[in-house]
């Protein structure tokens, strides 16, 4: 079954916020665990990661914190994942000539597509799912 990790997840939800508030400057790690929850050790770890792939900048001090490293535009979900949990395979390399590793490189590539979503487009369509109404009779 394909699972999206914990880092994964609680990855780009940091990117995301990082994503949301670039214009505020960095952000601390404090409040970005506070604010979603996420375990300050394990953010710090994740944040180490995607730092050495270039995805975030971090900045010391007593305004410092973490930062994207390029414009939300510029970053994709993938590059995130693939940051903390490295390339995207359905079938482990020693099982790339499986009978149906047709469909398996079919199924990486549609999911690739799909990951190759930009954080700025993320945060336009999470804005629009939020800003839907619901109609209870």
């Amino acid at each position: 079954m394909f699972t999206l990790s914990a880092k994964a997840d609680y990855g780009l939800t940091a990117v995301m916020e990082l994503a949301l508030r670039a214009s505020e400057g960095p952000i601390q790690i404090r409040e970005l665990a506070e604010r979603h929850a996420i375990p300050q050790h394990y953010l710090e770890q994740l944040l180490v990661a995607l730092k050495r792939k270039e995805i975030v900048k971090s900045y010391r001090g007593a305004h410092g914190g973490y930062a994207l490293a390029a414009a939300p535009s510029e970053i994709t979900a993938l590059e995130v994942f693939e940051a903390l949990d490295g390339t995207l395979q359905l079938l482990p390399e020693k099982r790339r000539e499986s009978p149906i590793a047709f469909f398996t490189k079919d199924v990486e590539r549609a999911v690739r597509h799909a990951l190759s979503v930009s954080l700025a487009d993320l945060l336009a369509m999470k804005q629009n799912n939020d800003n839907r109404f619901i109609y209870t009779i």
